[in-house]
């Protein structure tokens, strides 16, 4: 009803503040497909703001991701969650691994990375301005191994702290020496290996291309050499 009194008059702008939080989930997701064809069939531009990182992701054609009232970073969905400015905007739009360490070399597309995990590839990216950086992987991104692979460049291994079934997903939690990692694994490519239960060893892998290099805040750069 409150929607249907504004655009009744055919405003150029709307502007939406969290308009969907205090819905239920089921709802919620159809409020989303609504708003989003409310948006295309009437030709308002929209201006939503929310702290539901999917939901942003799901409802913008361009997001701009602010913190104490300066804008960080403007971009597409895709833009903003696999090639953010920053550690900050990474860790906002969703879960991510972070790996700090020392770039050791830069060749072609690859840079090198040393850490207390070990030496990992990554893609290049603008080179930080200290050798200081995080590399990022995305949950989805990672995959497990059941056993050791001599063909990965990337590779730590771990142990099962836990496990969630989530229905098209489950969701690990691996510690390893230094850190603990977020993986989710589909259920198609589960379904295809040996089932894991809490305790098991397993490896821990990753694409060059799928790592981001991030520069290491000041702060962030003191806790790493502590």
């Amino acid at each position: 009803v409150a929607l249907a009194r504004v655009v009744v008059d055919q405003p150029s702008l709307l502007l939406l503040d969290e308009p969907l939080s205090a819905l239920d989930p089921a709802l919620r997701l159809r409020m989303r497909e609504e708003l989003k064809s409310l948006c295309r069939r009437i030709g308002i531009t929209f201006v939503l703001v929310t702290h539901d990182q999917e939901e942003a992701l799901q409802l913008s054609d361009r997001i701009a991701v602010m913190r104490e009232g300066r804008c960080l970073q403007v971009g597409t969905p895709k833009e903003i969650y696999e090639d953010p400015v920053d550690s900050f905007v990474a860790r906002f739009i969703g879960p991510v691994n972070e790996i700090p360490g020392e770039v050791v070399s830069e060749e072609g597309d690859s840079m090198a990375m040393t850490s207390p995990l070990g030496t990992f590839q990554m893609r290049r990216g603008v080179t930080p301005p200290s050798k200081l950086v995080s590399l990022c992987v995305r949950p989805e991104k990672m995959r497990l191994l059941r056993a050791k692979s001599t063909t990965q460049d990337n590779m730590i291994e771990g142990e099962i702290m836990e496990l969630c079934y989530l229905g098209s997903r489950t969701e690990y939690l691996v510690r390893t020496r230094e850190l603990i990692f977020k993986v989710f694994e589909p259920e198609l490519e589960r379904l295809k290996k040996r089932s894991l239960a809490s305790g098991d060893r397993i490896y821990l892998t990753w694409k060059k291309e799928d790592a981001i290099c991030l520069p290491l805040t000041s702060r962030e750069s003191r806790e790493s050499l502590t």
